[in-house]
């Protein structure tokens, strides 16, 4: 067992003001974002599945199947593979959970 504290993850800058806090282990990774609001996210799509729990603010989600509008408490749950895009509408912050890890975001 390991035990992680927010205080002690390094955060990085994204550009946009939009900063990303991540904790991975070999089948999981969790991360903690803070987004601005009106930022979009174009569509795209990711070989890992997620969870993203909206500790505070909103955003609206969009894929072919559906439109979801997802606010402080809801948790949206994204299959691998399907195409979304997102806004998000007043500044927001999210925890992501992925897995497998988005190899992407990390740092080899």
């Amino acid at each position: 067992m390991k035990l992680y504290k927010w205080q002690d993850v390094a955060v990085e800058q994204l550009g946009g003001g939009i900063t990303r806090q991540l904790i991975t282990t070999d089948n999981m990774m969790l991360s903690q974002i803070f987004v601005p609001g009106g930022v979009a996210f174009p569509a795209h799509r990711m070989a890992s599945e997620q969870m993203t729990i909206f500790v505070k603010g909103s955003a609206t989600y969009q894929s072919e199947q559906s439109r979801l509008e997802a606010r402080a408490g809801d948790i949206v749950h994204i299959p691998a593979g399907i195409e979304h895009s997102d806004r998000v509408v007043e500044d927001t912050i999210v925890l992501d959970i992925f897995s497998p890890p988005r190899r992407d975001w990390l740092k080899n």
